[in-house]
């Protein structure tokens, strides 16, 4: 099905300056992905950075035109207390409020899919005022493809979307059917050149960064791919104001030569979890001309959309009733806070590591072994405080099978040349572990810093420690975040030849801790020194012990 919308211009003024051309037209997008329904800022150290609300206020303060579109990639659902505890009826709100005042399209990631069906034909449905597309997507309600006409004949742009199909989406066949992209994409893109005469074509993708720039080799006729899922940020020349979380993987576009030598594909995307809107005008005539723009930082200095707080309030009563509720008491301090977790084995991440191995161990069903994984990580940046704020991101959990070649370039990646031991610049990719014991010489160079690693055997019927062997395969409890290659941990790209995974379906991160913590009449969460840090400083001929149960302590290790 085919929708058409007229839009007629008696003038365009470009908010940019470009090379004079009497009859180029200018159209300005702004774009979001992988927002996990992150309506309110976050504390990022001291900054509190992003929001939807923040989002939505950047947005209107520029004059709003016909040639102006708001585009998301995918990835809106989860993510948050607001979503979790209102079951998704606040995205309804948000979507069909008409906050944004601009024509909005978007496609839709594993997360719409994960809650199910009903959750996901009430809010993609073509009717909305925002168009859900996906060219390899067989669903009565999602639209193949949409053109907007600008009133003039050769100024025809056309837009579409794909998605990539991964296993997780095989258990949503009730819903839609995911096919290969490419196969799909092209025919579309075909019928906008040919039967509706568009001059450019934009491509909305929920594949990740790295496979659209593989895909875009082969997107004949198209100009712009709009990505999404991974998460990462680009930036051209990035700036001091960059957050420390989330760096830039490369430039804002990404240009990729297509199959027609004569078009380049421009690449963007805008990190994750709402810290920043991708903002950028383009001039084209029967392709892009001239470009302009960046991702724009949602931070403190830009005040949150009133329609978007008044949504909020409406379901405040009810989020902060659910979230005043015990789970479970702990007589210890849970060390989330400051950063805690993002520079040395902190508590809450060994509470929450084990959690996960629990919630395998309870699944398995496989005799002479105790667990489905004796092994899990989490990133440091994904824990925070109390239970719902020591898990902001609501991830789903997963085991990932790796090899263990690269859960040892893991773990190397985990202190790399950016984590500066007792410092308070905080990396987020440092790992919290249930399952692995490993020593690091952080005087070493990069990837050459493990001392020692063992890693628990899964597959034993007695919990047991082996070296870590290269060669064998080894099963991981991780979040889904993770699995994506969030925070630089590629090796765990489900895309991977040797990654695969071997378990899936919504598995809760925030309700399998809450489990875990139930069971127990209380925890005592401890350090266990399953992560020991030699400081990089000598000492009368030996090295300096980075003790990670009481860090003030000092320990001379005489090296023979």
């Amino acid at each position: 099905m085919i929708y058409l919308i007229v839009l007629i211009i008696s003038s365009v003024t470009a908010e940019v300056e470009f090379t004079s051309r009497p009859t180029q037209r200018s159209l300005r997008i702004f774009h979001t992905n992988n927002m996990n329904s992150q309506f309110e800022p976050t504390m990022y150290g001291n900054r509190s950075i992003g929001g939807l609300g923040r989002i939505v206020r950047h947005m209107r303060k520029w004059e709003v035109k016909e040639s102006t579109l708001f585009i998301d990639s995918g990835d809106l659902f989860g993510g948050s207390d607001w979503f979790k505890l209102t079951k998704g009826k606040i995205w309804a709100d948000m979507w069909n409020d008409g906050l944004y005042g601009f024509h909005r399209f978007r496609t839709f990631g594993e997360k719409e899919l994960e809650y199910g069906s009903e959750y996901f034909l009430n809010y993609f449905k073509p009717e909305h005022t925002d168009r859900t597309l996906c060219a390899n997507c067989q669903h009565a309600g999602i639209a193949k493809d949409l053109f907007v006409h600008f009133g003039y004949t050769y100024d025809l742009f056309g837009i579409t979307a794909i998605v990539c199909p991964r296993k997780d989406f095989m258990q949503f066949q009730n819903i839609l059917n995911v096919t290969e992209p490419i196969p799909a994409l092209l025919p579309v893109v075909e019928r906008l050149k040919t039967v509706y005469m568009v001059k450019m074509v934009i491509v909305i993708s929920h594949c990740g960064y790295e496979i659209d720039k593989k895909l875009a080799k082969e997107m004949l006729n198209v100009d712009i791919v709009i990505s999404g899922h991974s998460g990462e940020l680009l930036y051209m020349d990035p700036p001091s104001h960059i957050i420390v979380d989330q760096q830039p993987v490369g430039p804002y576009p990404t240009n990729i030569a297509g199959p027609d030598a004569s078009r380049v594909v421009r690449i963007v995307t805008a990190g994750n979890n709402a810290k920043y809107v991708g903002a950028f005008e383009i001039g084209f005539l029967h392709h892009v001309n001239d470009w302009i723009g960046n991702p724009v930082l949602m931070s403190d200095d830009i005040k949150e959309a009133e329609s978007v707080k008044q949504i909020l309030d409406k379901y405040r009563p009810e989020v902060e009733s659910i979230k005043q509720s015990i789970v479970g008491i702990s007589y210890v301090i849970l060390q989330g806070y400051d950063d805690n977790c993002k520079i040395r084995e902190c508590n809450l991440g060994n509470l929450i590591t084990d959690a996960i191995t629990f919630k395998f161990a309870k699944m398995t069903s496989v005799k002479g072994r105790w667990s489905l994984s004796g092994i899990s990580i989490i990133n440091g940046g994904a824990i925070a405080t109390d239970l719902l704020k020591a898990l902001p991101f609501y991830n789903s959990i997963y085991i990932v099978r790796v090899s263990g070649k690269e859960l040892r370039e893991a773990l190397e990646h985990s202190v790399s040349d950016k984590f500066i031991p007792g410092s308070s610049v905080a990396r987020s990719q440092f790992l919290q572990v249930s399952g692995i014991r490993v020593i690091y010489n952080l005087d070493e160079p990069q990837g050459k810093r493990i001392v020692a690693v063992k890693v628990r055997c899964g597959e034993c019927v007695k919990i047991i420690y082996k070296d870590i062997n290269p060669k064998e395969f080894y099963n991981i409890g991780m979040t889904d975040y993770l699995m994506k290659g969030g925070d630089g941990y590629k090796m765990f790209r489900t895309d991977n030849v040797l990654g695969s995974w071997i378990i899936n379906g919504k598995l809760d991160l925030v309700d399998t801790v809450k489990e875990f913590m139930e069971r127990q009449e209380f925890v005592e969460p401890v350090t266990q020194e399953r992560i020991v840090l030699l400081r990089p400083r000598r000492c009368s001929g030996g090295l300096l012990k980075f003790n990670s149960v009481l860090y003030s302590l000092i320990v001379c290790i005489i090296v023979l």
